[in-house]
């Protein structure tokens, strides 16, 4: 009985063996989902960070749990997220993340901060977008396809904003250089202050 027991388990072990290596060998040696390209333009982030989203979700990722931080156990997603983001991103954004040793093939902290600068709502690009959309015309050899698709990008771009917001940064726009140099400079650095100036005496800003 003892013998047929430890033939029972020996046989068991061994079958365990069989379908971890064979767990090993069917996994995705690569992501099929290609990542995408950006140009370095402004206009075309949204759909850049929606590419992303995409790449994210392929199935050589699993292990990943959070995009926000790296874990043991995801050293070949990192590698492989590192080599695609220097294929896909142009070297003027690439350059402030390679002289950083934090970042060597780790694409997934890489992705997270390069993500986090990208980030429309960030109040640099927010202010950007705004003083765009309003000086926005139609170019005398733009064609309306053309013309519209500039549009859409904005409200892609300006569709969660509120008009709280909108009304701060034009509030911003409006200001005197001479009375308040640095305003604008200051907002787009995230100050909390001058995020908030119809609240607060001149003096103050």
């Amino acid at each position: 009985m003892q013998f047929l027991m430890e033939q029972l388990l020996q046989s068991n072990n061994i079958m365990a063996q069989g379908l971890q290596s064979l767990a090993i060998q069917s996994s995705p040696k690569g992501p099929s989902t290609i990542f995408p390209r950006w140009d370095g333009q402004h206009v075309s982030i949204p759909y850049f960070m929606v590419g992303v989203e995409s790449y994210k979700r392929d199935p050589f990722f699993a292990p990943v749990k959070d995009w926000t931080y790296t874990v043991p156990g995801t050293e070949a997603q990192r590698r492989r997220s590192f080599t695609d983001l220097q294929a896909a991103i142009p070297p003027a954004h690439m350059i402030q993340f390679l002289h950083h040793p934090r970042y060597v093939d780790n694409g997934i902290l890489m992705l997270d901060h390069l993500l986090e600068r990208l980030n429309p709502s960030r109040p640099e690009h927010r202010l950007t977008n705004i003083r765009q959309f309003v000086g926005l015309t139609q170019g005398s050899h733009e064609t309306t396809a053309e013309y519209m698709a500039r549009v859409r990008g904005f409200d892609a771009r300006l569709n969660k904003v509120t008009l709280g917001e909108v009304m701060t940064i034009f509030c911003l726009l409006g200001m005197s250089d001479n009375k308040y140099d640095g305003i604008l400079s200051r907002y787009a650095a995230g100050d909390q202050q001058s995020s908030q100036p119809t609240s607060l005496h001149s003096k103050a800003l």
